[in-house]
């Protein structure tokens, strides 16, 4: 009875431990090295990651093709020297149940520098004893229709910086056609308030004040993400961190590529509260 309380116990502790610990870190570490190891064909330090068993299954077209792990092991070991490998992946998508996770994540693959396909990982993941994750199955899809290219991306994220900033830039100038010109006919802008929500041309009549001297409003940004879609690069997403008037605030907006050019499609803009002032904030929403 009383090993049986002792397992129970030591079994609740690591449950306890899984519930506590952010584990994102450590499974991008692991795929990370598993591609770090895979282009510089060091198999000997790829093995600790996966295993035994591993499954290797790859999806090309309506066909599965399943590659023993020793073969895999051989064939980074013996990568041509004057070959150079890359695979570029465009983002991690993780879910987690204790020692179980599923890391997802598009990629490009260059052979020398030039693309040769793409497609999509699925990495399974235990977490062995010592806290460590191993790679228990990879299963990839290839294609070369629709892969997203390296330099469209980056072409595409500058465009995009650049285009928020103008954007930006035109309210401070307070002008009302380059700022709206940069929206979608059927854009949706969300303002702080919680009724502010309107399409384009609704905010356009609404600001028409504001826009008649300048600034109709100023926002400098501290800080911006842009990310690509994986699946043909014609969508977008961004969040930044502002300076303005309200203090600071934290914008997240959806792009989309029409007609040779990037158009914001929705914009979301929400003040920020410091956490240890929630409780009198929403102490001072209770007088209101």
């Amino acid at each position: 009875m009383k090993k049986l309380s002792l397992v129970l116990a030591l079994l609740l502790l690591q449950l306890s431990l899984w519930a506590q610990k952010d584990e994102r870190p450590a499974l991008i570490a692991t795929v990370d090295s598993f591609f770090l190891h895979l282009h510089s064909g060091d198999s000997a330090k790829m093995r600790p990651l996966l295993a035994p068993q591993m499954e290797l299954l790859t999806v090309a077209g309506d066909k599965v093709q399943r590659s023993p792990l020793p073969a895999f092991l051989m064939a980074i070991a013996r990568q041509p020297r004057l070959q150079e490998w890359e695979e570029k992946l465009w983002d991690y998508r993780l879910q987690i149940d204790g020692p179980l996770a599923s890391v997802w994540t598009p990629y490009s693959f260059y052979l020398d520098g030039n693309l040769s396909h793409c497609g999509a990982n699925h990495f399974t993941l235990r977490q062995k004893a010592d806290g460590q994750w191993q790679i228990i199955s990879l299963v990839d899809s290839r294609r070369q229709e629709g892969c997203l290219n390296r330099s469209w991306a980056q072409e595409s994220q500058a465009k995009i910086d650049t285009l928020m900033d103008q954007w930006h830039l035109a309210a401070k100038a307070a002008d009302a056609d380059g700022f709206f010109g940069k929206m979608t006919k059927k854009g949706i802008y969300i303002g702080t308030d919680a009724g502010e929500r309107w399409y384009r041309d609704e905010l356009r009549k609404w600001a028409k004040g504001a826009f008649k001297k300048a600034p109709a409003w100023d926002f400098s940004v501290k800080e911006r993400h842009i990310r690509i879609d994986e699946q043909g690069g014609k969508t977008a997403w961004a969040d930044e961190l502002l300076d303005t008037w309200m203090g600071p605030c934290r914008a997240t907006a959806v792009l989309s590529y029409q007609n040779g050019d990037w158009k914001i499609e929705h914009y979301q803009l929400s003040m920020t509260v410091p956490n240890e002032k929630v409780k009198a904030y929403l102490k001072w929403l209770e007088q209101k």
